[in-house]
């Protein structure tokens, strides 16, 4: 089966808890399936980072996000009830580059990981999508409003806000969920 995993980093280098979870998904996956990896970048890949996910996958596809592109989609989020870092990765040229690819590449089934990612995938309603949510990051975000300078606190409380609902709303949108607790899940009702 051909699987299509899109991300909004490179698994590569495990530094985070994101891209640990993903780049042991898709060695798993890639055993026994063709694994196809989509990421966002905020600058172009080390020659090591490339070497290391196509070790693991079947191909590897890196868009490098425009700096200023996401200042732009930012002062547009201000308008809007999507989740700010939902603007901060979606561009227009990442979604062409992914559609591209995806008709090249013919994917039977997409994971999409974190509810940041699926804009680029959620109305593509030609191939199965499962949404890798990981954990409810709405609750993260009203953990930190608590912690946040007094200054940005609002901000904290708009994010946790507009992530909720987006979490929720987005959860119909695709065919599977995954979702790493119990708790986690019933915070997204």
């Amino acid at each position: 089966m051909k699987i299509l995993i899109i991300t909004s980093r490179l698994p590569w280098p495990l530094d985070k808890g994101d891209k640990l979870r993903a780049y042991h998904q898709i060695r798993h996956l890639n055993q026994e399936h063709d694994v196809y990896v989509f990421s966002l970048a905020e600058a172009s890949p080390t020659d090591e980072s490339y070497t290391e996910m196509g070790a693991v996958s079947a191909g590897v596809k890196v868009h490098v996000l425009k700096a200023w592109r996401r200042w732009m989609r930012m002062a547009w989020a201000l308008f809007s009830s999507r989740p700010l870092q939902v603007h901060w990765f979606y561009q227009w040229p990442a979604q062409t580059a992914l559609d591209e690819w995806m008709t090249e590449i013919q994917p039977e089934v997409v994971l999409c990981q974190l509810v940041r990612m699926a804009e680029y995938v959620k109305d593509k309603h030609d191939v199965p999508r499962v949404m890798d949510y990981m954990d409810a990051l709405s609750a993260g975000i009203a953990r930190q409003t608590k912690l946040a300078k007094p200054y940005l606190r609002w901000l904290h409380r708009l994010e946790y806000q507009r992530l909720r609902s987006y979490e929720s709303k987005i959860f119909d949108y695709f065919d599977g969920k995954t979702i790493i607790s119990h708790a986690d899940r019933m915070l997204i009702a």
